[in-house]
């Protein structure tokens, strides 16, 4: 018998910090999810082409390409343009949150996070 892939949702996480991106990681295999892990916006957005993530949660500070710009290219590609992208952010500036939510991210989360409200908030968008 062959298998043609899983019927599970896909999440890509992209943070160049291996802290918040395993806990978030064996959270969403707990709850059922395909989980894909990318450490730079580079990998992320080769991945989110490869694999078609249903939902990405994107850091804004990394190093190299920073996670606004990151987002930018994932929406002006046609390929991940309507992949929900949640932003992860340490910052209290909302000046950053709101340049990526006007850039097209879908909403964000700030660090540190409560794994449940995290859980409701994909669930709700991804519930459109």
């Amino acid at each position: 018998m062959e298998f043609f892939g899983s019927d599970k949702k896909k999440v890509l996480l992209i943070d160049d910090d291996p802290m918040p991106r395993s806990l978030l990681g064996m959270f969403f295999q707990e709850i059922d999810y395909d989980v894909l892990e990318a450490s730079d916006g580079k990998q992320g957005i080769q991945m989110a082409n490869e694999n078609s993530p249903a939902i990405i949660l994107l850091d804004i500070n990394m190093p190299g390409m920073m996670g606004y710009e990151t987002l930018v290219f994932l929406k002006n590609n046609p390929k991940t343009a309507q992949i929900p992208v949640v932003m992860v952010t340490a910052q209290s500036e909302l000046d950053a949150v709101e340049r990526c939510l006007e850039a097209g991210a879908t909403d964000y989360i700030q660090k540190p996070f409560e794994l449940t409200r995290v859980k409701e908030k994909i669930e709700r968008i991804l519930a459109g």
